[in-house]
């Protein structure tokens, strides 16, 4: 799919569709704007994301786990809901590995913009229904759609 669209061009999204597509069309139209449609706001950008660590008053909670270069982002929310304009600034946290896993429970809007924030990464983002993590960018083996093994954290 990626084949047809144009890369580093504006692209928007209307559709059902799973976190990692999003995610990918996302990251391929980076660094131009992407948007796509949100039942709650209508056409909503992807904000963009600062890197640093989030402030520990962020609608964003981050918890970053290395190991053998790919760092695991668990990403979740602090309440229920999130306003697209209170993640406005919101920083990610810098990471060394040249892999990043995402997963978490979060909207479409913030699984683009995550996608958007490691654009010099290969990311994987967490699809829970096929037990793995689907690749949604990879600067250097520009394998898109492979799946990396992922194993879901033990019940605290």
């Amino acid at each position: 799919m990626l084949a047809y669209l144009p890369e580093g061009e504006p692209l928007a999204v209307y559709g059902r569709g799973p976190n990692w597509l999003y995610a990918a069309i996302a990251a391929h139209a980076f660094p131009a704007p992407f948007y796509l449609f949100d039942v709650r706001c209508g056409w909503v950008r992807a904000p963009d994301l600062a890197a640093g660590m989030p402030d520990s008053g962020a609608p964003v909670t981050v918890v970053v786990t290395d190991r053998d270069g790919t760092a695991r982002l668990d990403i979740g929310l602090r309440d229920a809901y999130v306003d697209r304009a209170e993640v406005q600034g919101l920083h990610v946290p810098d990471i060394a590995a040249p892999t990043v896993i995402l997963c978490g429970k979060l909207p479409q809007w913030l699984w683009a913009s995550l996608a958007r924030a490691y654009a010099g990464y290969r990311v994987a983002v967490v699809q829970p229904q096929i037990g793995g993590a689907v690749v949604v960018r990879d600067p250097v083996l520009h394998r898109i759609g492979s799946r990396l093994p992922f194993k879901p954290r033990a019940a605290r």
